[in-house]
């Protein structure tokens, strides 16, 4: 679906958002777009990372399957994070090497995945309605793949379903953490609980259970009564 540019401005012109001020829980460096978008609309916005991705604490295992990556038939890709964290990591320990990935089926979810997987000259497959790992577990399902071997970059906290659906059609999955999601340690916590005190909060904005259990770490459950969450 395409939207004329002429009726974005007209909307944001007319600023639906504002006198909104709306709170998004995402890492800093990702808020960034989505900000400057929210601000078009006239909503004020307030940026509270809840996440902090970093990369993996050892990268041991990850630099082992690099080594062995033509024993695999594909490698799979749920995140703009697995691709950016492990694609880096492959171009680092072999850049030579790195060709050798050009030659394997790499089944993503999504465009954003997409577009970062192919930023390193890589082509991609993409099952239509595979939206998250689950769905694009299912889709490789109908496919034969038993007796095939996938690699699986992933996150420390990142679902594993597509695990053990692949597994029970009698494929092998390797999976390898590439980075790892954790609380921020240095996020102004007092600046966002008096907000919610002073109940200047109209929206909140999440993007995965671990962005809202870190919230409700630092935030009482009681301050979203009333309040509109995306």
């Amino acid at each position: 679906m395409s939207v004329h540019p002429a009726f974005l401005s007209d909307v944001r012109t007319m600023e639906p958002l504002k006198d909104t001020t709306i709170l998004v829980t995402r890492p800093i460096e990702q808020a960034a777009q989505l900000k400057h978008i929210l601000e078009q609309f006239g909503a004020r916005v307030v940026v509270f990372p809840t996440i902090h991705i970093v990369p993996t604490s050892s990268w041991e295992d990850c630099d082992g399957a690099i080594a062995n990556i033509g024993f695999y038939d594909g490698v799979i890709l749920t995140s703009v994070n697995a691709a950016t964290y492990f694609l880096n990591r492959a171009r680092l320990v072999d850049e030579k090497g790195f060709s050798a990935f050009s030659e394997k089926a790499i089944y993503v979810v999504g465009e954003k995945t997409r577009r970062a997987v192919e930023n390193f000259g890589l082509m991609v497959t993409i099952f239509e309605g595979a939206r998250d790992a689950r769905s694009l577990g299912n889709a490789l399902a109908q496919q034969n793949v038993r007796g095939r071997k996938f690699l699986f970059p992933k996150g420390n906290l990142s679902a594993t379903d597509i695990l053990s659906i692949l597994r029970e059609r009698g494929a092998a999955v390797d999976e390898i953490i590439v980075y790892e999601t954790r609380p921020p340690s240095d996020v102004n916590t007092t600046a966002v609980k008096e907000l919610f005190s002073r109940q200047e909060v109209d929206l909140i904005v999440f993007f995965s259970p671990s962005s809202i259990n870190n919230f409700l770490s630092v935030v009482p459950k009681a301050s979203l009564q009333d309040l509109r969450i995306a």
